[in-house]
């Protein structure tokens, strides 16, 4: 004898039909279908996110160089004449990575190695004022190249901060 088969059933084991016409069954295998594809809607979203969010290594070492190499500008710009030799020769030594930062870094370079050659022609132009004033020939033209070395650094100098901040934005946004 089967277990509790003397006890009858108050309601039927399956729901009744739907009022559009579908029996359960199809309704719920609907209803799953939905779900299936909610979830992996959802799941599909999740991902792009998250790879929007998360960047790689060598991304993030990546910006890190570029923050680095801006961080070594910004000093160069900041400093005083006397302190910008050393810190030329760390932005010279400074590591790149890509093209935008290795142009930046030329660009930057270049500017402020013009700069230093306008200050180390004034150094030996007040030098030898100091020395001998009887050396003008040699005098006035060392002057006119350190005008023009220094005139050509400004113009570089704002051209590397311009591409400074556009690299920055480019790599860190």
């Amino acid at each position: 004898m089967a277990p509790f088969s003397d006890v009858a059933p108050s309601a039927p084991l399956r729901a009744a039909p739907a009022a559009a016409g579908f029996p359960a069954r199809a309704r719920r295998g609907r209803r799953r279908g939905v779900t299936r594809w909610l979830h992996l809607c959802g799941a599909g979203a999740a991902l792009w996110l998250g790879a929007l969010g998360c960047t790689s290594d060598a991304r993030r070492a990546e910006q890190a160089r570029v923050a680095n190499l801006a961080e070594r500008i910004d000093r160069l710009r900041r400093a005083d004449n006397a302190d910008k030799r050393p810190l030329l020769k760390d932005l010279e030594r400074a590591e790149c990575a890509g093209a935008d930062a290795c142009a930046l870094k030329d660009l930057c370079v270049r500017a402020y190695r013009l700069h230093q050659q306008g200050l180390d022609a004034i150094a030996a132009l007040s030098a030898l004022a100091r020395a001998d004033a009887g050396a003008g020939a040699n005098v006035s033209g060392t002057l006119s190249a350190a005008e023009r070395d220094l005139a050509q650094a400004r113009e570089l100098a704002q051209l590397c901060s311009e591409e400074q901040v556009r690299t920055v934005r480019k790599t860190m946004l």
